[in-house]
């Protein structure tokens, strides 16, 4: 089974025009084109976007700078903080403790490229804290997988609302 990933600009552009689906159009007129939003494969970019579970985009953004100001984005360091740094740092007690496990689980990153999307995401997500929005975010922008996408997350589910003029759904 062959893997696809998206790799470049030129990808997104390919996928883009395969997929063929004209209410597209109506996000790059408002959005401008799709842009290739990779990061490297590793612990880092996976602890970031455990980070940026369930809070806002400065919010996330300001806990990672001071992460790696602190000297606690790599692996090793993470696994010796203790929860009293971590804290200080703007931790909440629940990512602390996804942090700890995390970076005390021993992923071969590099494998993970070689692996089919269903055994990156079982992997992943049996990490303490990593769920399955997390596993897909990480398989998109880390791995470039084009057939994994975070439909639970709820922008996207709005976004995918609007763009398609469906009716909002009935909140109780």
């Amino acid at each position: 089974m062959e893997i696809l990933t998206i790799e470049s600009m030129e990808d997104i552009e390919i996928a883009v025009h395969l997929l063929n689906v004209p209410e597209f159009s109506k996000i790059f007129l408002l959005c401008g084109p799709i842009p290739l939003r990779r990061e490297p494969p590793g612990f880092a970019t996976l602890f970031k976007i455990v980070i940026g579970q369930q809070v806002s985009v400065g919010s996330a953004a300001a806990i990672w700078n001071r992460l790696e100001h602190a000297g606690l984005s790599r692996q090793t360091k993470v696994a010796r903080a203790s929860v009293e740094e971590l804290a200080l740092i703007g931790l909440s007690r629940p990512k602390i403790r996804y942090a700890h496990a995390l970076s005390r689980t021993l992923i071969d990153y590099d494998n993970l490229t070689l692996l089919p999307d269903a055994a990156v995401l079982d992997i992943l997500t049996q990490i303490t804290g990593i769920g399955r929005w997390t596993a897909e975010v990480y398989a998109l922008t880390a791995l470039g997988r084009t057939d994994v996408f975070p439909y639970g997350d709820l922008a996207l589910q709005e976004a995918t609302r609007l763009v398609f003029n469906q009716p909002s759904p009935i909140r109780k």
